[in-house]
């Protein structure tokens, strides 16, 4: 009965590893980031994807580049040879954006599923 509790728990043990090694391992501020986001008061959309990348359109202009998080509020967006430095907040389904852009903070909301 030992052998078979031994082949168990070793079992169990690969299957964990495999279900975490597929779904990514992204969790923390990386894991609340990815996902669509539109803003509330305007046309801009982005869209943070868990390779690294991300999408960012407003209207029919489209930029496509890689981000990198900083600490827990600092993303940094790389696209057509510029770099920007974002200060952010994520509370649940509402991301706070303050630009170099702008004195004013961006409010987006997680798009719906």
């Amino acid at each position: 009965m030992q052998k078979n509790h031994g082949f168990y728990i070793l079992s169990c043990t690969i299957l964990l590893v495999i279900i975490v090694l597929s779904t990514g391992c992204v969790g923390g501020v990386q894991g609340k980031l990815i996902g669509k986001w539109i803003e509330r008061d305007g046309d801009l959309t982005y869209e943070f994807f868990r390779d690294g990348t991300f999408i960012g359109e407003k209207g029919s202009i489209s930029l496509a580049g890689e981000y990198k998080i900083v600490g827990d509020d600092h993303l940094i967006l790389q696209a057509g040879g510029t770099s920007s430095s974002i200060q952010f907040a994520i509370n649940d389904d509402v991301l706070t954006a303050y630009g170099p852009f702008s004195s004013e903070p961006i409010i987006f909301d997680r798009a719906k599923p």
